[in-house]
């Protein structure tokens, strides 16, 4: 009986011949399709910004005011009993405040000047907090780009329902495509997806120059909306 002694570079040549066209032919067992979810998101956070500015002749009394103001703005807005209530500070800055007179720049003194970042899911709240602002002294304090947004959670957990929905759609597809062709849809093989939408604050549409009182000055804007596309590939058993 004859022996045959193949070179190892051969064999290993024919194996991942033979293992390429396997993989090749697995790779074409499946069928893809892409799916599309569109949903709509509640906007349940509310949001302005608290403008503190003061002005003095010396840098350093300017934005001890303008601390001294934030800090008393940011007391009374925690005695609100609202839950929701949030406050963070958005910026803190100092600059010579000048006007032109005469032909030359004239110093007026330095502005400070605090943003105050105040959220809550509660239009009384916000009511509340335009009523606690005022009355500051030694600064200027005023309400300033109000908003309304869809907040994480809920924006995480439509997103994630809305996934499941576009992968569905893609599935369905996909099993028509596969019964036309005489196959049975099998498991999900990969996917990818993307988002698109509106989930960023928008700006309320205001109706008088002040707000006192937020249930009448401004216009509430529309839900979010948000597009959740899947490309998917679907085995075929």
């Amino acid at each position: 009986m004859k022996k045959y002694i193949f070179p190892i570079a051969w064999v290993l040549t024919v194996a991942l011949a033979g293992y390429g066209l396997w993989t090749s032919r697995v790779s074409h067992r499946t069928i893809s399709a892409t799916g599309v979810c569109n949903t709509k998101i509640a906007r349940d956070k509310l949001a302005v910004t608290i403008q503190i500015r003061t002005l003095n002749k010396s840098a350093a009394t300017s934005l001890r005011l303008a601390q001294n103001a934030a800090d008393e703005v940011v007391q009374r807005i925690k005695k609100i009993d609202d839950k929701s209530l949030e406050i963070q500070t958005e910026n803190i800055s100092s600059y010579e405040k000048t006007k032109w007179q005469n032909n030359s720049s004239v110093s007026l003194g330095i502005e400070s000047h605090i943003e105050l970042e105040v959220t809550t899911a509660s239009r009384d709240a916000l009511d509340a907090v335009f009523t606690a602002i005022s009355g500051i002294e030694n600064a200027e304090v005023f309400p300033q780009n109000m908003r309304n947004f869809s907040s994480l959670k809920l924006m995480d957990a439509a997103t994630a329902g809305c996934l499941q929905a576009a992968i569905a759609d893609a599935r369905g597809k996909a099993a028509a495509i596969a019964a036309a062709d005489g196959e049975k849809l099998g498991r999900l093989v990969s996917a990818q997806f993307g988002t698109d939408g509106s989930p960023s604050p928008r700006a309320f549409l205001m109706k008088a120059a002040r707000m006192e009182r937020s249930s009448a000055d401004y216009i509430q804007s529309s839900d979010s909306e948000i597009t959740v596309a899947v490309d998917a590939a679907f085995g075929i058993r």
